[in-house]
């Protein structure tokens, strides 16, 4: 009997603490001042055993990117560089890196240093290979791209798929994809990911995704089992009206847009706006998704076999998503994870409950899974923790930052098993 109630309380604690558990503090000696915009100025990748971090400083008016590459286990910092910033709207989006070479991606633009030689700036204005995320898709090559949907009067609309080349310092392979559900594209979504020679780009709303190989070919469209048959049956009608819809409109507008050159657009205003294509009509499409529909919010590597990819569901809002560990090679569901904490709770009763992984962040500040462990950064000390309120655990906080600074902490974690 009393065997029986210990293995209850055991499944209870586990139902009740979540997926995952802070085994490690990492202390870095990275300290952020009050010249860092946190919203905007910090960005980081893991890779590999190492953590890549930047952030923006400003000395005498004149704005600077600083570099930094640490060691994930012990937080050390072994590598650094301070860099004049391109120009003041540079916001980095995404990080590519490895032990040769690292990438800071922007809107359009890059940075971009090979070992022992200089940083080099390049952008891409006329949007006609746009990008402002990346992966590293092979030794030699990073995928850099996006899924958006520019007027017709700026340019294309779809997944924006470009090749750099590490070695010709420049990209060499671009094409646009057509995109079934890119009217969704501001979404905070998350719906590529690369690695091995491959590139995934999956369907929020079909429980699909299509692989590209590293010369932009499709050469395969797998059906995933991510969502449910139920979530799928509901959802490809919304696809399908998502689709015709915006593809009509746009068919229409092109035809429009054509007629005139480029630098005379603007003189066509009213005879170019289109209630379909602005964003007030895509948020309001998106905010209806978001409540009632579930839907596939994200992809990511997960190791080197399996990529993660988070389900969206109504009941959940920010709180909780589904982590469904699919294994590409074997085309199977390897595992999943139901109600992961994303959010931070209400009311603060252990380490979890504040410093959440949250698996509905940028990619320049996403979670990092590596050796059956996860690992994430935060700008909060741990040594101030304390229980409570969230409103008390944030305001103890506060206090600490007002004194200190922002403290960099690497934080690690053990996954439970589902």
């Amino acid at each position: 009997m009393v065997r029986v109630l210990f293995i209850l309380l055991l499944l209870c604690q586990s139902l009740c603490y979540g997926q995952y558990t802070v085994t490690e503090e990492i202390k870095t000696a990275l300290v952020l001042n009050s010249t860092t915009d946190i919203d905007k100025g910090v960005a980081y990748k893991f890779v590999e055993d190492k953590l890549v971090f930047f952030f923006d400083i400003v000395k005498n008016d004149t704005s600077y990117i600083v570099y930094n590459k640490l060691e994930l286990a012990t937080g050390r910092t072994i590598e650094q560089d301070t860099l004049l910033k391109p120009n003041k709207n540079f916001t980095i989006y995404d990080i590519v890196a490895t032990e040769h070479f690292w990438m800071a991606i922007s809107s359009g633009s890059y940075i971009y240093k090979k070992k022992g030689e200089t940083a080099t700036f390049n952008s891409y204005p006329d949007f006609s290979k746009y990008f402002k995320k990346g992966y590293l898709l092979n030794k030699n090559e990073v995928i850099l791209y996006s899924i958006y949907d520019f007027h017709p009067a700026d340019g294309k609309a779809g997944v924006f798929l470009n090749v750099f080349d590490i070695n010709a310092g420049g990209i060499t392979k671009s094409v646009v994809e057509h995109y079934a559900p890119v009217i969704l594209s501001p979404m905070n979504n998350g719906w590529l990911t690369a690695g091995d020679n491959n590139i995934y780009v999956f369907s929020p709303l079909n429980d699909t995704v299509q692989v590209y190989n590293e010369n932009l070919k499709l050469k395969a469209k797998k059906k995933l089992a991510a969502l449910g048959p139920d979530d799928v049956n509901k959802n490809l009608a919304l696809e399908k009206m998502l689709d015709s819809t915006y593809s009509a409109e746009r068919k229409r507008m092109d035809a429009i847009v054509s007629k005139y050159p480029k630098d005379s657009l603007r003189y066509h205003v009213n005879e170019i706006q289109s209630d379909v294509l602005e964003k007030p009509y895509s948020w309001s499409l998106m905010q209806k998704v978001r409540k009632e529909y579930a839907f596939i919010e994200k992809a990511f590597i997960y190791d080197q076999q399996c990529i993660g990819i988070t389900i969206s569901r109504p009941e959940y809002k920010d709180n909780y998503r589904d982590v469904v560990i699919y294994d590409m090679k074997k085309d199977k569901v390897k595992k999943v994870f139901t109600k992961w904490q994303c959010k931070t709770d209400s009311v603060i009763k252990r380490k979890e409950d504040f410093y959440t992984i949250n698996l509905q962040r940028f990619e320049k500040r996403y979670p990092y899974f590596y050796k059956d462990k996860a690992y994430a950064v935060t700008l909060y000390d741990p040594q101030y923790f304390t229980t409570g309120t969230e409103e008390m655990v944030q305001e103890k906080f506060q206090k600490s930052i007002l004194k200190q600074g922002y403290l960099i902490y690497i934080l690690m974690y053990d996954i439970v098993k589902p």
